[in-house]
């Protein structure tokens, strides 16, 4: 029964959003179909996520990553930067453009 409340409150938002839309059968099938593309959507930055921190973890066993950084929170960061790059390809913007912007992101440093 646990289980279930934690499952509610994963999908809360979505659950919410669906209580506001019109019912119709046209409705509902957007609905399933926007659950299901989150739920992919979820799925795959979570892939993308878990093969950072891999690759991360080997560039620090060869002594080519950072050791005061975490290897977590550095694939968590690449894995948002990749879906930002994603949407700015997809809301137009040419590989010039891209490649400027991930060229700025890799070379900034911080203080």
């Amino acid at each position: 029964m646990a289980e279930g409340r934690v499952m509610d409150g994963a999908f809360a938002p979505t659950v919410r959003a669906r209580s506001a839309w019109p019912e119709s059968a046209g409705s509902r099938a957007a609905r399933r179909m926007t659950a299901r593309t989150i739920l992919d959507r979820q799925h795959q930055h979570q892939r993308l996520r878990t093969a950072l921190h891999a690759a991360l973890l080997s560039a620090r066993r060869q002594r080519r990553f950072a050791e005061d950084v975490a290897p977590d929170s550095a694939a968590d960061v690449l894995a948002l930067f990749a879906h930002g790059v994603n949407l700015r390809s997809r809301a137009g913007a040419d590989a010039q453009q891209l490649r400027g912007t991930v060229t700025a992101a890799i070379t900034a440093r911080g203080p």
